[in-house]
């Protein structure tokens, strides 16, 4: 009976958790990917193809380049909820992270908590009473400063840790907190423009991700067994040009554009991974009056999912709006901001799956010289 149960858990596993984790393997024939420990999800860049390596302007780009901490200087604070739940089996998957950043006479710091869960999950379809969960934390502190008057560096320092706990049924997987480290440039070139109605700035980054301790995880069920496991390493290089225009000689009308563009680089893949190493995404944004957001962008990835065709073109789509809490009548130098974006998505065979994707984030700035 054991046996018969321990075989439903693991098919049901696979399909719940090894499926959209791109296949892991508990025998390091994969990376341990997509966790909260690599999976983007700041609304802003999900939309714009995740390529925020250089983009100075956003909340949670230090996710991507610790050097990239924001420019606004204050205080900012975020929240950020992606759904993973691609189909009505899988319907309580999801991503979410919420942090703060600080401008200090020392330097800047950013805070985040990154948080992963399947929700609760049966083990077996014709055993409602057994379930499981399954949960991945990544806590990050962040610090970046100027070396240079155009160069800026970054370290951020990262904890990381997994559990599984099932009800009804013994299995069990904990780790140790595993800590990893990232570092970041950021390079600010003045731009080509400096006219009346039109300024431009070009930002440059590079980052290396999760360098740090070996990731150990323990296995609970009829015997205990300990495994190492790999965690992704990665080189993200990249660029951010944001480019301002004032339109009309009557309307003034305030545009701001962002272009960005993302390589990443697998840096420490298995045998099976090696020919799967390169990524790429890029993406455009427009706001107009300094208040609504456009975004599109898309992602090309050397993995298979339901996220993902291999080495093919996936679009994103987002929209942004912000506005001065003042509007709302309270005297206070606060911003506040709402994104969205929509992933779409392969459509599986499965009952009630879904075609498309979300995530939605919120954010708040303090800042007494923006007014």
């Amino acid at each position: 009976m054991k046996t018969k149960m321990f075989f439903r858990f693991t098919v049901l596993m696979c399909l719940f958790t090894s499926s959209f984790l791109l296949a892991q393997s508990l025998f390091n024939s994969y990376n341990f990917k997509n966790t909260s420990l690599d999976y983007v999800t700041d609304v802003a860049s999900i939309a714009l193809g995740e390529s925020f390596v250089a983009n100075s302007k956003n909340h949670f780009s230090f996710f991507e380049n610790p050097a990239a901490l924001s420019t606004d200087g204050g205080i900012n604070t975020f929240y950020n909820f992606r759904s993973h739940g691609w189909s009505e089996l899988a319907k309580d998957l999801k991503y979410f992270s919420f942090g703060a950043i600080i401008n200090t006479s020392l330097g800047k710091l950013g805070f985040s908590y990154n948080y992963f869960t399947t929700g609760s999950l049966p083990i077996s379809i014709s055993e409602p009473d057994q379930s499981f969960e399954d949960i991945n934390r990544t806590i990050i502190l962040a610090y970046s400063n100027h070396i240079m008057d155009d160069l800026t560096f970054g370290v951020s320092i990262k904890l990381f840790n997994r559990s599984l706990k099932s009800v009804g049924s013994v299995y069990q997987v904990s780790s140790s907190n595993t800590i990893l480290f990232d570092f970041g440039l950021l390079y600010q070139l003045k731009g080509f423009l400096n006219k009346d109605d039109a300024k431009d700035k070009l930002n440059l980054g590079l980052s290396l991700q999760n360098f740090g301790a070996d990731y150990t995880e323990e296995y609970k069920y009829l015997f205990s067994e300990t495994v190492n496991r790999w965690l992704p390493r990665y080189l993200r290089t990249g660029f951010a040009y944001e480019l301002n225009l004032i339109l009309g000689e009557k309307t003034r009308a305030n545009v701001d554009l962002l272009f960005t563009g993302e390589y990443k680089n697998f840096l420490n893949p298995t045998a099976l991974e090696k020919p799967d190493v390169d990524y790429w995404g890029c993406g455009i944004e427009a706001m107009v009056f300094k208040i609504i957001s456009l975004r599109i962008g898309g992602v090309k990835s050397p993995e298979n999912s339901i996220l993902f065709d291999k080495n093919k073109f996936q679009w994103r789509y987002g929209v942004g709006l912000q506005f001065p809490i003042a509007v709302l009548g309270l005297s206070y130098p606060v911003i506040l901001k709402f994104d969205y974006a929509l992933i779409p998505i392969n459509k599986t065979t499965l009952e009630n799956s879904r075609n498309s994707l979300n995530a939605f984030g919120v954010s708040l700035s303090y800042n007494k010289n923006l007014f």
